[in-house]
Parts: structure tokens; C-alpha cells; sequence
């Protein structure tokens, strides 16, 4: 591995650190105290408490004009860039994610809302040029276009749908100065191919007590993945994968798993996730559960529980004797 001299010096250097610490820090202090920042933040409190967008003047002027969209985000740039300037190791001090043709930077918080800097780059080595599956999420978003234009989809569900959904989808472009908004988990939009780069400012808001995301097979609407909207409960099921990893006989591992399977009040990602586990950590021990969880007639799980252990059980004749021990 070649460390570059001046992140080796940083690496053993305390004092630079602070300092270099300090200065990003004061970067984002020096935001959130201006004029614009200020009202910016009081306008995402009362949004993120559940007031309408419209019943924030501040904050829908700039998802509804361009101009007011682009200037904010400029001046929310260009106080990170002074920083950077003076600190070029520094680490910008808001959240972000990158992935290959993808990045996203929170720029402000509050409660159940919160406003991102998204930029998409064009990516020349997809195959595949439309999606094959859409995801709907229990959100409200909101979305102007700053610059750049993309080819993109509309997607919408009938809610009504359990497994086999029906989606109405259409193509259309994107280009700045454009305004988006989605509501609840009947509706989405993707990106399919951006011409450069395309920025776009999104507003999102999560609801007090949100549905499971699900992901869905456009040529069909087979239902492929539900994921809970509950953040909470996904550090949970994230909290449970690490224990599966473990590998660890450990037998309070397994009789978490156990508990967790069996709590009616948890999630059902993450039961059905405690479920996998224990199958994987004893096959005896996982049908059982198995079998338990089928045999309740009013647990949610009852008949996926079923369908699975017939699927295993056909699969693998050998666990048929242990589905009849435990029965």
C-alpha cells in the first residue's frame, strides 16, 4: 500500500488533527449561523413536525424555483470549500454516501425531515438500460433538478396489492429546473441514464410510524423483498447478522435468535432474519422453530413458515425426519 507523505505525517500528528478538525467544524458553524441557514432550519423543524410544505415559505421556495434552489446550494458549497481550501485533508463534517455514479450529502436535519445534496454521474459500463425492479418506500420526497438532465421512470402501484402488484410505469426526461414529488409507498421515480451529471436537491420526510419498504418485479409485480421502515428495527436485524457471523456456540446466541423468531411484537424482517439464522447455526433446532411458528394460526409468519419448511423438506429429504420429531 503507497500512503501518501503528507496523510502519513497526519496519521501521527495529534495536534494537526485538531487543528484541521477544528477548522471544518467552524466551517459548519459559520453556516448554520447565517441568515439563509437559520431560516432554512426552522422551516425543516416545522416540516419535519408534519406541517405541509406550503405552510413553509423558506423551504418551498427553494423545491419549487430553481434560481433559489441553486443559489442556496451554492452558498452551502462554497462555505464547505473555504474550509477545504485552507484544510485540503479535512473531512467534510456532514453525512454523505458514495457508490459508483451516486453520491449523497446531507446538508440539514431535523426530526423526521431532512434536506440532501444528490448528485448521479453517467455510468458507461450499465448494461442494463432499463430497471428490472422498482423499490417503494414509505416517504414523502420532494425533488428539484439543479442541473444536468437524465432519462428517467415513473412508477405507480396499486396499493391494494399484496404479493402481484400492479405498476403503471413511464419513461420521461429530466431537466433543470424540474420539480418532482412523491407521497406514501405507492409511487416512485428512477433514474435510468444521465447524459453528464445531474444534481438534484431532495426533501424527504419520514412518517411517525413508517410501512415496510418493498421492491417489486416490473415485468411481473412479483413482490421480491419487504424491508422494514423502522429504523430501529433494522439495527436490530443488522444486530442479529452479526451474531449469525459470529459462528459462536455460544447457546445465548441461539436462544436470542429463538426469542427473536418468536416475538409477535418484533418486525417481521427481523423475526424471518432470526429464523434463517437458526437454521443455519442446527438444522434440528430450525425446524423446530419451523414447525412452531407454522403450527399458529395466528402468527403472520404461519404460512411462510409452512411454504419454507415444504420447500426444505423437498429439497432436502433428510430434514422431513426432523419436521416429523418436531411435530
Amino acid at each position: 500500500m503507497i500512503i501518501h507523505p503528507d496523510i502519513a505525517a497526519l496519521r501521527s500528528d495529534t495536534a494537526l488533527q485538531r487543528r484541521i478538525s477544528d477548522r471544518m467544524g467552524r466551517g459548519k458553524e459559520q453556516w448554520q449561523r447565517s441568515h439563509v441557514a437559520r431560516v432554512l432550519a426552522r422551516d425543516l423543524t416545522e416540516f419535519g413536525g408534519g406541517c405541509a410544505l406550503s405552510q413553509c415559505p423558506g423551504l418551498a421556495a427553494i423545491m419549487t424555483a430553481a434560481d433559489s434552489a441553486v443559489e442556496l446550494t451554492e452558498m452551502w458549497i462554497a462555505s464547505a470549500l473555504d474550509a477545504v481550501r485552507q484544510e485540503p485533508l479535512g473531512e467534510v463534517p456532514y453525512q454523505y454516501r458514495y457508490s459508483p455514479g451516486l453520491a449523497n450529502m446531507q446538508i440539514m436535519q431535523s426530526g423526521r425531515a431532512s434536506l440532501n445534496l444528490i448528485v448521479y454521474e453517467r455510468q458507461t459500463e450499465c448494461k442494463v438500460r432499463f430497471p428490472q425492479s422498482v423499490l417503494f418506500a414509505d416517504c414523502e420526497c420532494h425533488e428539484i433538478i439543479l442541473s444536468g438532465s437524465a432519462l428517467a421512470t415513473r412508477h405507480q402501484m396499486d396499493e391494494t396489492s399484496q404479493d402481484a402488484a400492479s405498476i403503471i410505469t413511464t419513461r420521461f426526461n429530466l431537466n433543470a429546473g424540474d420539480c418532482l414529488s412523491f407521497t406514501g409507498r405507492s409511487q416512485a421515480r428512477q433514474i435510468v441514464k444521465v447524459e453528464s451529471v445531474m444534481a438534484i436537491l431532495r426533501l424527504t420526510r419520514l412518517p411517525q410510524q413508517a410501512k415496510p419498504s418493498r421492491e417489486y418485479r416490473l415485468p411481473d409485480g412479483a413482490l421480491l423483498k419487504s424491508t422494514s421502515g423502522d429504523k430501529t428495527a433494522s439495527q436490530r436485524l443488522m444486530g442479529l447478522a452479526v451474531l449469525g457471523a459470529l459462528e459462536c456456540c455460544d447457546p445465548v446466541i441461539g436462544e436470542t435468535f429463538r426469542y427473536s423468531a418468536l416475538n409477535r411484537d418484533e418486525a417481521q424482517d427481523v423475526r424471518w432474519e432470526a429464523v434463517r439464522h437458526m437454521l443455519a447455526r442446527d438444522s434440528r433446532d430450525g425446524m423446530a422453530l419451523l414447525v412452531q411458528i407454522a403450527a399458529d394460526k395466528g402468527d403472520q409468519l404461519c404460512e411462510p413458515a409452512e411454504q419454507l419448511r415444504g420447500q426444505l423438506s423437498l429439497a432436502h429429504p433428510e430434514l422431513r425426519q426432523l419436521c416429523a420429531g418436531a411435530e
